[in-house]
């Protein structure tokens, strides 16, 4: 399934060649419309001046834009080439700080790109398999010792992070934020031509160190009938919360090194937060989890819902296997 990613592209994009150019989290962008390519903000609204950390948390188009034009096209493409995204000719415009993809990409290529945020900048294939074995022991897929690619540095990595925190604590995505966890990601849509407030693909990327949850809402075919109406945090975003709330608790609980960039007015600094320890609270109640997740991912999606629902308890089943 190839889907366009919407403003998940963002940090893949725009962001991290602008931070590996020079830029920081507290450099200030230009939010306004250009006269060298047609974008407006979600919300039709801006502000003249924003803050980089700002404009990633509230996913802001025109900073994304403004910020490609500067750095050069050309980085942002060779970027996400990078992360493992494949790209053609055509997507070498400024509709790519926005997710505009001739072909677009995948839930597993999005993930295996964000693991590279939570991996300090190292970037591991995402698989579907992890080993097979033929009955005469022949080994015919091993991936049990994947073999990653330094894409980017540990500083470069550490301040995405910092940026990507505020998405779920001050952004597009705080209705979606998982209770009693610090996530990091990116929402993004993909909107209809004839009305801005319907869109056909949804998108919620949310990580901590030890684990990406890529998730992906939309229909294969869209017209006015198979469309959404409210924002990714509202629709897929309670999806993924479900998700997280139920997945978490079996990994490592393992704490980003540094702070939400939101706190410290967009400065990189090590982050002070202590190991939750809802891991354990929650071990008892797994059972429980799995239920409420696919009943309210029903109640709240309708005929998505019901699909969510036959996955749901096999999906993290697998999940807490893959951990223990």
């Amino acid at each position: 399934m190839q889907r366009s990613p919407g403003s998940t592209i963002k940090p893949l994009s725009v962001y991290t060649p602008a931070l590996e150019a020079g830029y920081m989290p507290d450099s200030v962008l230009k939010d306004e419309p250009q006269d060298y390519y047609d974008a407006k903000n979600y919300s039709g609204d801006y502000s003249g001046e924003v803050p980089m950390y700002q404009a990633v948390a509230e996913s802001l188009n025109l900073p994304a834009v403004w910020l490609l034009h500067e750095m050069g096209i050309s980085k942002g493409y060779n970027k996400v080439e990078e992360f493992g995204l494949d790209l053609t000719k055509s997507d070498q415009y400024y509709g790519l700080a926005l997710g505009g993809l001739e072909y677009g990409t995948s839930p597993m290529e999005m993930a295996g790109a964000y693991s590279s945020f939570a991996n300090g900048g190292t970037l591991y294939q995402p698989h579907l398999i992890t080993k097979i074995v033929d009955a005469n022991g022949a080994v015919i897929v091993d991936n049990t010792k994947p073999k990653g690619e330094k894409i980017i540095s540990k500083e470069t990595s550490n301040e995405m992070n910092s940026m990507l925190l505020g998405t779920f604590s001050n952004g597009t995505a705080a209705s979606a934020n998982p209770y009693g966890y610090t996530v990091a990601g990116k929402t993004g849509t993909t909107e209809k031509d004839y009305d801005p407030e319907q869109n056909n693909d949804q998108w919620i990327i949310g990580y901590t160190p030890d684990t990406v949850i890529s998730t992906w809402l939309g229909y294969e075919e869209a017209d006015k009938e198979h469309t959404f109406s409210g924002t990714s945090g509202e629709v897929v975003g309670q999806v993924f919360k479900a998700q997280a709330e139920n997945m978490l608790p079996y990994s490592n609980n393992t704490s980003f090194e540094v702070a939400n960039a939101y706190n410290t007015d967009g400065k990189v600094t090590a982050s002070s937060e202590d190991t939750d320890d809802s891991s354990e609270e929650n071990e008892g109640s797994w059972q429980e989890g799995v239920d409420q997740f696919t009943d309210d991912a029903k109640e709240g999606l309708g005929e998505f819902g019901e699909r969510v629902k036959e996955g749901g308890k096999d999906l993290i089943r697998g999940f807490k296997e893959r951990f223990n």
